[in-house]
């Protein structure tokens, strides 16, 4: 189990965002959460990835409990959200933005080469083309979301939550990175 919520309600400034939600998320599980509107979807989010206080319910990540009423250290769990609001930087490399902007990352004198090399391995394995030096900045968006989830993987994120990728992605872009999900699942 890698998320449980369960009976959550998270209530802020007086309007409820969540109501008795509850969801399961198992290790290479891929599922889908429709909304009738956006209304509570960032509170969501916030909840699952940041463990923002919630009203009631419990919440459990990795299956160990993280967030319950009264709970107070705002601790973020390894969860890594690619949607149409890019988290990488657009003015460094795709090795960059992979290995480089992360936490944990403690080297003092990078070698370019390596993290080419090893970008080059993860890169291979989407087959998509994607050029470790490239400035992300000039990737299609497919390429950003391939670079984004190769990030979250080198970060070590458990879950991903994909928002609205129809919204930037065209189908035949979401068709491929489709292709791409399924052989991580595996």
């Amino acid at each position: 189990e890698i998320l449980r919520l369960q009976n959550v309600t998270k209530v802020s400034s007086g309007v409820t965002l969540l109501d008795q939600f509850n969801m399961m998320v198992y290790k290479g599980e891929i599922m889908g959460l429709l909304p009738l509107n956006t209304h509570g979807i960032s509170a969501f989010l916030d909840v699952i990835c940041q463990n923002t206080p919630i009203s009631s319910g419990c919440i459990y990540f990795n299956e160990k409990e993280k967030n319950y009423p009264g709970y107070i250290t705002e601790s973020p769990n390894k969860v890594y959200v690619i949607e149409k609001t890019s988290s990488l930087a657009g003015n460094l490399t795709v090795s960059d933005n992979i290995f480089v902007l992360r936490k944990g990352f403690k080297k003092y004198y990078i070698s370019n080469k390596v993290l080419k090399a090893q970008t080059k391995i993860l890169a291979e394995e989407t087959g998509i083309h994607i050029d470790p030096g490239e400035y992300v900045d000039r990737l299609s968006p497919l390429q950003c979301c391939v670079v984004e989830l190769l990030k979250g993987m080198a970060g070590g994120a458990k879950l991903f939550v994909l928002n609205e990728l129809a919204s930037f992605l065209s189908s035949v872009a979401l068709s491929q990175f489709h292709k791409i999900l399924l052989h991580y699942k595996e």
